[in-house]
C-alpha cells in the first residue's frame, strides 16, 4: 500500500439532490482511495477519477483545517472560539443559551466518506477523521 500526503483545497462537498437516505446535505472523504477493496463499492468507478485506487491512498492531511474555515465562512461559529474571543463566558448561562442557539445547525456533515473509507486501515495511524469529528464537535454539529 502506498500512502501519500496531499493538501485539501476544499473538503465538504454539497450533493447536486438532497440525500434522503442518510439526510446529509454535506459530505466529505478524507482520504482519496480505499484499502478495504469493498465489492460493492461505487469508489472504484471511473466517475470519482481517483488513479489506483485500491493500492495508493491519499491522505488530506489538512482536512481538519479545512473543514474549520468552510464552516467558519459560511457563519458558523465554534465553541473555542465563543470562550476565548468574545464576551459568551461574561454573559448570564440563559443569555449565553439563547446566543448559541440562535445560530442553528443548517445542515448536517456525513464524514463516512461517501466514495473511501473513513475508518479504513490508514485513519488508524493517521487520524484524519478523528481531527475532523473533534473540529465538527467543537461547532456543536450533530
Amino acid at each position: 500500500m502506498r500512502y501519500e500526503y496531499i493538501r485539501a483545497k476544499s473538503i465538504l462537498s454539497k450533493p447536486s439532490v438532497y440525500d434522503s437516505w442518510f439526510h446529509v446535505t454535506r459530505s466529505m472523504n478524507a482520504y482519496r482511495g480505499c484499502e478495504f477493496g469493498c465489492v460493492y463499492c461505487d469508489g472504484m468507478s471511473e466517475g470519482y477519477h481517483v488513479d489506483d485506487f485500491l493500492t495508493h491512498v491519499r491522505i488530506k492531511e489538512n482536512a481538519h483545517e479545512i473543514v474549520r474555515q468552510e464552516l467558519e465562512k459560511d457563519g458558523f461559529v465554534c465553541e473555542s472560539s465563543m470562550e476565548t474571543e468574545t464576551l459568551i463566558p461574561f454573559l448570564a448561562h440563559e443569555d449565553a443559551q439563547k446566543l448559541k442557539e440562535s445560530h442553528p445547525i443548517k445542515y448536517c456533515i456525513g464524514v463516512s466518506g461517501g466514495v473511501s473509507d473513513a475508518y479504513q486501515q490508514a485513519e488508524e495511524e493517521h487520524r484524519v477523521t478523528r481531527k475532523v469529528l473533534e473540529v465538527l464537535l467543537d461547532f456543536g454539529m450533530p
